[in-house]
């Protein structure tokens, strides 16, 4: 469920600048509990337009989540 990200001031943040200068979305999808990633992330970017995926080598969902995003590019 995506959430929205708001400033002290109650302004949206929509993206965070990095340190290397890249923008980065404010909300991402969160990959760590995921039962089936490569599904969860195909849908999220096909459907709700993510393009911000959070996971880590810890997850041990990477090839799942690698499978569901060129699945995605190749969805269109």
């Amino acid at each position: 469920m995506a959430q929205m990200t708001i400033d002290p001031q109650g302004e949206k943040i929509e993206s965070f600048v990095l340190l290397s200068g890249h923008k980065i979305p404010a909300i991402g999808l969160g990959t760590w509990r995921a039962h089936n990633a490569r599904d969860s992330v195909f849908t999220a970017i096909l459907e709700a337009g993510y393009r911000h995926v959070d996971t880590a080598a810890e997850y041990g969902v990477q090839d799942e989540v690698g499978h569901g995003i060129k699945a995605a590019i190749h969805a269109g």
